[in-house]
């Protein structure tokens, strides 16, 4: 940190954390959230109907997740939803790698779908067949104070209502009742209630929706590479590594380079 000209971190809270750290660090830090791509092809309703069908979704309404699917990243609190939901017409569809045995628990629910890991560009495609989609993120987690999910904002472009651990740091993008509906962390009977909230109140859950993607604008990488480079001075870009001048005339380097979705 000691030797970087302009230091980026990805929330207020964590801006916060690092001056406790190393208050030398106010006059070079900045805060930049991450983002959300939205390119790639549309998905229209028969691409729905395909999915549902193809995954054997029969129920009129259906809950999402897409990521990492462990305990760290809320999983258990989602189960604890399906299990609280069994018997109301609706199907959780969990998508990502499973870890923390949790298999094998949501494979004996019949109420739960899992898919397991698939491409990124695959991600979208299934995204399509959701109706609600789902923020669990543990409150437990080392860095629940500081985090900026890269989910969340890939969620607010998707155009559908979401439903999120209420996580302080996350006020910093998201507002309860505006953007999304929030929940009790780690509390699946909360989770359950924001979830049928969002089915008896139509309007609010495309109020919501509409909000979000809205909001989701001003979150793009390109929007956040261009504002980087410009608080670094930097005119030469080509995708990816930059270089610039500073006062002295010597090279210096910094990447734009994106997170990947590992991170999410």
């Amino acid at each position: 940190m000691d030797l970087a000209d302009r230091v980026f971190v990805i929330s207020q809270a964590l801006y916060d954390f690092m001056l406790t750290k190393n208050p030398a660090l106010a006059g070079s830090m900045a805060i930049e959230h991450d983002c959300a791509d939205d390119s790639g092809p549309a998905v229209g309703r028969n691409d729905r109907a395909q999915v549902r069908d193809a995954l054997r979704l029969t129920n009129s309404a259906v809950v999402g997740y897409t990521g990492r699917v462990n305990v760290a990243k809320g999983a258990q609190t989602l189960l604890d939803a399906a299990d609280a939901m069994a018997g109301e017409g609706v199907s959780f569809l969990i998508v990502g790698k499973v870890y923390d045995m949790l298999g094998e628990r949501a494979a004996a629910m019949s109420n739960v779908r899992l898919v397991g890991f698939v491409p990124p560009s695959e991600v979208r495609r299934l995204v399509a067949a959701m109706d609600i989609l789902v923020l669990p993120t543990s409150a437990s987690i080392p860095y629940a104070a500081y985090t900026s999910p890269l989910k969340l904002f890939e969620y607010m472009a998707s155009g559908l209502p979401i439903v999120c651990a209420d996580l302080p740091v996350l006020h910093e993008v998201v507002e309860h009742e505006r953007d999304v509906l929030f929940f009790e962390p780690d509390d699946g009977i909360s989770l359950a209630a924001a979830i049928r909230r969002l089915r008896e109140e139509p309007g609010l859950a495309s109020r919501l929706a509409s909000a979000a993607a809205t909001r989701s604008r001003g979150y793009s990488w390109d929007g956040r590479a261009g504002r980087i480079l410009e608080q670094l001075k930097v005119s030469d870009y080509r995708g990816g590594l930059v270089t610039s001048q500073d006062t002295f005339g010597n090279s210096r380097r910094a990447s734009t380079a994106r997170r990947t979705t590992d991170d999410r």
